[in-house]
């Protein structure tokens, strides 16, 4: 939205979140706001420059805001990836101070972004901020956890002559979840055989069926299996594996409108031990599902599937497991809970992503092959990088996430949505400012249960 002129904020009265927004009732009350005293916005006691270079060390700043009592501000942090809003009210003193991290919460590690403050049909402040990778460096350990020991239990199997499984649930892409590929038939969340995260040119299936080193053994419409003959080196050796063993990858397919049955499908295989017989055409017979040794999830960020997760990821698996999951900011989302004592991490990203079939290729060979977790992790982000030239890729785009990540990407510690649970382990901490486009009006909703209507277009 930038520095464009606004028409005055409308507030259409007290309303509950209805499934359809859009059809709610637009001709309740109009709240008007008192504009007698101008509004002010100042950082540790001055107007901010034009660009802010931000780190973990601007998390405590102090915003302070000055105006009328009971004036309503809205704050927008947006670039050509997302926006995300925020509302703020001045209280009857007149003056408003909140830490800084309030409002960089919403900013991504890596990325710059315009900083707006609306009030009513002014811009009271704008800015550019560009929040720093090495604020994501206070601690490597927390952002590297080796995978030897899951490694030394696989082992245990090749020997024995088990084969190795690696099952990634995907679910497909659709266009009503961000609007991105209207029309389209790669975001067309029914077909997967056109589908960005399918079948199209880059899409996971698509891109192993066309890789020599693996050969479909298995193609049915909702599921497709891969195989490919493994000589033991390196790290296999060093465990003992002396034999040649074959690995698999198992390719489950959920359409979009079934996003959370995969999100379930995904943590019930992660910590289950529930085998999935799959008989393959040539006679031999393989145990997927809880019994994969390498679990994944591709897919759209999905809160409410994010839920079933957490639910369902309450204790460790008997038998030790690597994970991955490449929807939007799974790291920020999904890290701390997915990771446990048996659960050792392969991937995880902390921006928006686009999950197609280049980034996982090198993740299922360095596994194959024994690879280090750093090494597995390289060789993802390499692959992701060789498609997206056109795109500056922070160095921890990708991460190997352990426990505690979240404790230093959900800077902001306090209850921000009143629910009682604190931000940083709060699954969704932000919703009291969730805000979506109809049309021309951007429609905010706070928890108090309004509903805030601005009139302007959508960048």
């Amino acid at each position: 939205m930038g520095n464009m002129t606004l028409p005055p904020i409308t507030i259409k009265g007290r309303v509950e979140l209805d499934p359809n927004p859009y059809e709610t009732a637009l001709d309740r009350p109009v709240a008007k706001q008192n504009d007698s005293t101008p509004t002010e916005v100042r950082l540790d006691g001055q107007k901010p420059g034009k660009t802010l270079k931000l780190s973990h060390a601007d998390i405590g700043r102090k915003l302070t805001i000055t105006g009328t009592p009971g004036r309503e501000l809205v704050v927008s942090v947006d670039n050509d990836q997302f926006y995300a809003t925020h509302l703020l009210t001045i209280p009857q003193n007149g003056k408003l101070e909140i830490a800084f991290g309030e409002i960089m919460q919403y900013i991504p590690i890596g990325q710059k972004v315009e900083v707006s403050f609306y009030d009513g049909n002014k811009t009271v402040l704008a800015f550019r901020a560009q929040r720093l990778v090495a604020d994501f460096l206070p601690d490597p350990n927390k952002l590297e956890r080796e995978i030897t020991p899951f490694y030394q239990e696989v082992a245990a199997d090749l020997r024995a002559g088990k084969p190795l499984v690696m099952e990634a649930h995907v679910v497909l892409w659709d266009w009503t979840f961000t609007g991105a590929g209207k029309g389209s038939s790669w975001a067309n969340g029914r077909k997967p055989e056109t589908n960005l995260y399918w079948g199209a040119g880059y899409g996971l299936y698509t891109m192993l069926k066309k890789d020599k080193q693996w050969e479909l053994v298995k193609d049915e419409p909702r599921q497709a299996v891969f195989r490919r003959a493994i000589k033991p080196s390196g790290q296999w050796k060093n465990l003992g594996v002396t034999e040649p063993f074959t690995a698999y990858v198992v390719l489950d397919m959920h359409y979009a409108n079934e996003i959370v049955g995969g999100y379930r499908a995904f943590a019930e295989d992660l910590v289950g031990s529930e085998p999935e017989p799959i008989a393959l055409p040539d006679g031999s017979m393989i145990e997927a599902g809880g019994q994969s040794r390498v679990i994944g999830l591709i897919g759209h960020l999905d809160l409410d599937g994010g839920r079933v997760v957490k639910q369902t990821v309450s204790a460790p698996p008997a038998q030790k497991k690597a994970v991955f999951m490449t929807t939007c900011l799974s790291a920020q989302q999904f890290a701390d809970s997915v990771v446990t004592d048996n659960v050792y991490p392969l991937l995880f990203n902390t921006q928006y992503i686009a999950p197609e079939g280049y980034t996982f290729l090198p993740l299922f060979q360095g596994v194959a092959e024994g690879r280090s977790a750093k090494e597995i992790l390289n060789a993802a982000r390499s692959g992701y990088q060789h498609y997206h030239q056109d795109v500056a890729i922070p160095a921890n785009f990708f991460v190997n996430a352990a426990r505690g990540l979240t404790k230093y990407l959900y800077v902001y510690e306090g209850d921000s949505d009143g629910d009682q649970v604190q931000d940083r382990i709060d699954p969704e901490p932000f919703h009291k400012n969730k805000s979506e486009w109809a049309g021309k009006r951007l429609i905010i909703y706070p928890s108090t249960g309004e509903r805030i209507e601005i009139n302007t277009s959508p960048y």
